[in-house]
């Protein structure tokens, strides 16, 4: 099983996250489905969210959670989600 669960669409985000996790030694599962995130929301202990995908997953009404964070850089708007 992995160990980071990555939702992201954007290649490069997939690319620069997947390359920080094997630093890490970590094993990322991507979802760039967000009903296929939504079923395994709870089985992660970390949960990387690429900016793009931010409104998405606030509209999904996943239930709050720890280990969530957000990858690249939003402007202020993103943060609104």
């Amino acid at each position: 099983m992995a160990d980071v669960l990555l939702i992201a669409q954007d290649a490069e985000a997939v690319d620069h996250v997947c390359a920080l996790a094997s630093a890490a030694e970590l094993r990322v599962e991507v979802a760039q489905d967000l009903d296929a995130a939504c079923l395994v929301w709870a089985r992660f202990t970390l949960i990387v969210i690429a900016v793009e995908r931010v409104a998405a997953v606030a509209r999904a009404n996943l239930p709050r959670r720890a280990g969530v964070v957000v990858y690249g850089n939003a402007d202020p708007q993103t943060w609104r989600a």
